[in-house]
């Protein structure tokens, strides 16, 4: 019995030998086409709404979420609760913020919490909870982990017409099942369930243990909800009124100590010099402020005797000095006491560019809130998968997405999409025993005509969108560059990026 797949892996048939009986599809790549349909749809969507629960397998309280909107870009708004108390949550530019009473972070914080974030936008690290939600339900990020769930590792090189060492091969199974329930179609992949809904809908829920290299590890179960354009479009106003406001937010992810040392010099009957010098330590801000304060006092023979204040700054994880100088009068024939100490405070303040913050967040908001910019020219469509393991990972590596998904612009496919709009195209290792002493392609390999080919459609399909090709080899970029400008293709940037 034959198979035949039709290529995008959305129906098989079987052709019998006799021309007579019924051809059925497989189930399995029907749920993987179901599957398929959903996640493409939520990997373009402007963005969508989640209400659940995320469960961290460390020893962390479970979070609930409730109409928590984020963009395909990861920009969040919403509430989130521990353990019964609510707080208000944004994400700007991967910086997580909260809002909240003095119950919600003596709940979570020490007891030696002192209110300075209470009912003001904190910054904390992006892991506080155990998980950076924007970044694992961005509806792009969330679709392509659904995908990258199964095994996709296996294979080894198939023959073919295609002498580049990216050659393709179709995908003939997959790990998907699907079952109906009164909530949609449930599909299965190993422990996580996607519900998916009519055609062309984004999923109506997702279920299982997160595959994001951005949580500690933990299940979530949450319900969907699209959003359009113009949802998206409230968000960011409000995201931009609450840019402005960073200001005067406080910053839970600095770690901040200090010490500090009062010593006195110079002394005799009528005066002395006290001196106090502070250092201090502290990650998580590129940059800061540390304002300190240093009261001094001095006593002769336990008489008060000159008080000093003194303000300054000084830099991160650097010291600073402050001297006290004292002047009074003691019988240089008698012994005498002399006494000092200082009281040191300091607060470090993170410095933020807040022009720089509102000029990406409004650059967010124009892909977002545009089809044209968040979908480009063409459409992700699956593929056969790159051939052999290697391959497979460095594509994803350089994509963000599986090898058996791709993008075609105008009918020519490419590799994939970036952010910013750019073209990818990405050649694994293999190249080496093609090179010339001379570092050029051989000539007499069908490889190199099929490499410009390639090349030469995608530069015509592409239109004005920048090209971008990633080899795995030096020296297979240098020669692959080499070739495309001789053939005239000076469109395409070519760069090398090793494989991890």
């Amino acid at each position: 019995m034959a198979i035949l797949l039709v290529l995008l892996g959305v129906w098989v048939t079987a052709n019998p030998s006799s021309t007579k009986g019924t051809a059925y599809p497989i189930p399995e790549l029907v749920a993987q086409a179901e599957l398929n349909e959903a996640t493409f749809a939520l990997a373009q969507a402007e963005g969508a709404q989640y209400s659940g629960t995320f469960t961290p397998t460390e020893d962390l309280p479970p979070i609930d979420f409730e109409d928590l909107t984020v963009s395909n870009s990861g920009t969040m708004h919403g509430t989130i609760v521990l353990e019964g108390i609510p707080a208000e949550i944004v994400t700007i530019n991967g910086d997580t913020l909260v809002k909240a009473s003095n119950d919600f972070w003596f709940s979570i914080l020490t007891t030696d919490y002192t209110g300075e974030f209470t009912d003001k936008w904190t910054r904390l690290q992006d892991d506080f909870f155990g998980v950076d939600l924007s970044n694992v339900l961005a509806p792009s990020n969330l679709a392509w982990s659904i995908q990258g769930l199964q095994d996709r590792t296996a294979g080894d090189v198939v023959a073919g017409p295609d002498a580049l060492p990216n050659a393709r091969q179709p995908l003939t199974s997959s790990t998907a099942a699907s079952e109906s329930t009164p909530e949609g179609t449930e599909v299965s992949v190993g422990p996580f369930a996607t519900y998916v809904g009519g055609a062309g809908s984004i999923p109506n829920r997702v279920k299982g243990p997160v595959n994001s290299p951005n949580a500690k590890g933990g299940n979530i179960d949450a319900e969907i909800d699209p959003v359009d354009a113009a949802e998206v479009e409230r968000l960011y106003q409000f995201i931009e009124q609450v840019t402005r406001d960073l200001v005067n937010a406080a910053d839970a992810a600095m770690s901040f100590s200090m010490d500090s040392n009062t010593s006195l010099g110079n002394c005799n009957n009528t005066s002395c010099s006290i001196l106090t010098v502070v250092t201090n330590t502290l990650t998580g801000a590129d940059r800061s402020t540390i304002n300190v304060h240093v009261r001094t006092d001095f006593n002769v023979d336990g008489v008060p005797t000159k008080s000093c204040d003194e303000n300054t700054t000084m830099p991160a994880n650097g010291q600073v000095s402050v001297f006290c100088n004292a002047s009074y009068f003691a019988d240089p024939e008698q012994r005498h006491n002399l006494e000092a100490w200082a009281k040191v405070t300091a607060h470090a303040y993170a410095e933020t560019d807040i022009q720089a913050i509102i000029n990406i967040v409004d650059g967010q908001k124009k892909r977002d809130t545009s089809p044209d910019e968040l979908r480009g020219p063409g459409t992700w469509r699956q593929q056969p998968a790159k051939n052999g393991p290697d391959n497979r990972r460095y594509h994803e590596q350089n994509t963000g997405r599986p090898s058996d998904f791709g993008y075609v612009v105008n009918g020519v496919p490419f590799d994939g999409r970036a952010a910013d709009g750019t073209l990818l195209q990405v050649q694994g290792a293999g190249f080496g025993s093609h090179i010339g002493p001379d570092g050029a392609l051989d000539p007499n390999w069908p490889g190199t005509q099929q490499l410009v080919k390639r090349g030469r459609d995608q530069v015509q399909a592409a239109g004005s969108a920048p090209i971008r090709w990633v080899f795995a080899e030096e020296a297979a970029a240098a020669a692959g560059e080499r070739a495309l400008r001789e053939a005239g293709l000076t469109q395409i940037v070519v760069t090398f990026v090793p494989g991890r």
